[in-house]
């Protein structure tokens, strides 16, 4: 009988692409939020900063603590998002030109896993203990931070990173997304066993053929030999 190289697709991993198309959208989600709160803290520290000038007080508010690590996971959450898209496409069709390379996709799965499972860490820790870091004068006078909290608050910040929704959100959506994606670092070392074994082999696969073939190619060699005699 024909011998056939090993396909890895034939019988598709219902579970895995399940898992890969969860990464994707808490992934998704993950930088959606990211951006969403950083994007909403600018806001709100600027509309702050403008107000406080109208009464004639500099104002200058920081938020560095949470808002690096924050940085730090939209990009840990793009690569998440990306990888797990790669490994959700090639569970249906994978490159044969990319099985040289398929040794990188355990390795950068497991690199975006920690990425991710580091900024989760940072962001959480600092939404849910970190506060603002307030400074302002009037007159060039140093105004005392009670007073500084009073007005920041009149204008819609919270002392505290945790009192606003949006970084609440950021905070507890990376959560999910960070164990999906050690779930999909441990099968894509599956995925990465299963293409070096298809790789291995078609290099070794040699075609053969049944004997009745090989009796029928010999019969149509003897009836075209006695047909030129």
């Amino acid at each position: 009988m024909p011998h056939h190289a090993t396909n890895p697709h034939r019988h598709r991993r219902p579970f895995d692409i399940a898992v890969y198309f969860i990464t994707f959208g808490l992934g998704v989600a993950t930088l959606a939020a990211a951006s969403n709160a950083l994007v909403k803290r600018n806001h709100d520290v600027g509309y702050a900063t403008r107000v406080a000038a109208t009464r004639g007080v500099k104002l200058i508010v920081a938020t560095n603590k949470l808002t690096q690590p924050g940085f730090a996971l939209s990009t840990a959450a793009s690569g998440t998002l990306l990888n797990a898209l790669f490994l959700f496409c090639s569970s249906f069709k994978y490159p044969h030109f990319a099985r040289k390379l398929v040794w990188t996709v355990p390795i950068l799965s497991t690199f975006y896993f920690i990425f991710m499972l580091a900024t989760s860490i940072a962001v959480f820790y600092e939404a849910k203990t970190g506060h603002l870091t307030s400074y302002g004068t009037l007159n060039g006078i140093v105004l005392p931070q009670s007073i500084l909290k009073a007005n920041a608050a009149a204008v819609g910040l919270t002392d505290d990173f945790w009192g606003k929704g949006y970084v609440k959100f950021m905070a507890i959506i990376c959560l999910p997304a960070t164990v999906f994606a050690g779930i999909t670092a441990v099968l894509s070392y599956g995925f990465y066993k299963r293409e070096r074994s298809a790789m291995r082999a078609e290099q070794t696969s040699v075609p053969t053929y049944n004997d009745d073939s090989v009796a029928h190619v010999e019969e149509k060699g003897t009836i075209e030999h006695m047909e030129r005699v």
